[in-house]
């Protein structure tokens, strides 16, 4: 640089190193958004297992949903299943096993699940 100012070269070198550094930077918004979507989507699903479970002890034990067997229902794009079982001769104790899909990017599936134990005198 002389004490006039930058030169042209000086100057279409600056540009191209800030066009460089800001299209770095621009091609990390979509991988942020994804997780976005993502974290929302496991968020919904954790929270429809525990909706589940919180409706299981809630329930009577002469329930339709707590008679053993597997069931499944869906609720906007997740589909949710939980099979009950007993634990052992003790038909009081009772297993629920309940798993809810959905669809994430592309084609892929993912799921989250949880096993709940109930005592229904």
């Amino acid at each position: 640089m002389n004490k006039h100012g930058l030169s042209l070269v000086e100057l279409m070198v600056s540009i191209t190193i800030l066009a460089i550094v800001l299209l770095g930077i621009a091609a990390l918004f979509p991988r942020g958004l994804g997780y976005t979507t993502q974290s929302r989507l496991l968020a919904q699903a954790n929270n429809l297992v525990l909706q589940k479970s919180e409706e299981f002890e809630r329930m009577p034990s002469d329930h339709a949903d707590l008679v053993l067997g597997a069931r499944q229902e869906t609720i906007g794009r997740f589909t949710r299943r939980w099979e009950i079982t007993n634990v052992n001769t003790d038909a009081r104790i009772r297993r629920a096993v309940i798993a809810v899909t959905w669809v994430a990017s592309g084609a892929t599936m993912d799921s989250v699940g949880t096993t709940v134990f109930l005592y229904k005198p």
